[in-house]
């Protein structure tokens, strides 16, 4: 898994990055005195970096939740980028049933799914390559038995990435009108019920779902995020 965000400084490879999400005076007196060979910052510096630090390589604008103690980094200075050889990236579809009323289809995953056995999520699957709309079709007719005509409106949102033990999981989230379906769910859900989107905080459901869902209700998916269908 590879990183490629704003960079200050240069370095060859380092195992002893200090993350922060932001850069405070506190925080400036603790990496000085602890003598790291780079910082990682999840909000960029908006001043002047001091002194005592310009001599370090720092990485701005990555999410501390994708990265763990302990985990294996190398940084490449010269081209911005924060390598993890060690964790695998994994492209998955999300995708959203919303009806006629405007609740959304929140599924329970069943205990033969490998990952978030027991949570809540809307359907979803690894991506095989054929884009984002037709890999999320073809996942609602295998796990819930609606037809890709039955789909309407589709609806593509930003992408977003999830760590899970050894694995970084990037979301393609979208959304699909449909009236009335019959759902008939497979081996990977054991309940279903449909909901109303701000009540998705009441449930146990998968990381940064309520998330991928807002960026499908975002009037344009950013640009060069939108997918072939």
């Amino acid at each position: 898994m590879a990183f490629a965000p704003r960079a200050r400084g240069r370095i060859p490879s380092s195992t002893a990055l200090v993350a922060l999400k932001r850069l405070t005076p506190q925080g400036v007196s603790r990496l000085v005195q602890s003598r790291p060979s780079g910082v990682i910052l999840e909000v960029p510096a908006r001043r002047r970096v001091p002194v005592a630090l310009q001599s370090l390589p720092i990485l701005e604008g990555i999410e501390l939740d994708l990265l763990r103690r302990g985990d294996h980094a190398t940084l490449d200075g010269r081209r911005g980028i924060l390598r993890l050889p060690d964790v695998r990236e994994i492209n998955v579809v999300t995708a959203f049933l919303e009806n006629d009323a405007g609740r959304i289809l929140l599924l329970r995953r069943s205990s033969k799914v490998r990952t978030f056995r027991g949570w809540w999520a809307a359907v979803s699957g690894t991506m095989e390559g054929t884009g984002v709309l037709a890999e999320a079709r073809r996942e609602i007719s295998e796990e819930l038995g609606v037809a890709p005509s039955e789909l309407e409106s589709p609806a593509i949102g930003k992408h977003l990435l999830v760590r899970n033990a050894a694995r970084i999981f990037r979301i393609h989230p979208c959304r699909f009108r449909v009236h009335d379906p019959h759902v008939v769910l497979n081996w990977e859900h054991t309940r279903s019920t449909w909901i109303r989107p701000g009540e998705i905080a009441q449930f146990r459901v998968v990381p940064k779902l309520a998330e991928a869902y807002r960026t499908t209700r975002e009037k344009a998916a950013p640009r060069g995020l939108r997918q072939k269908e």
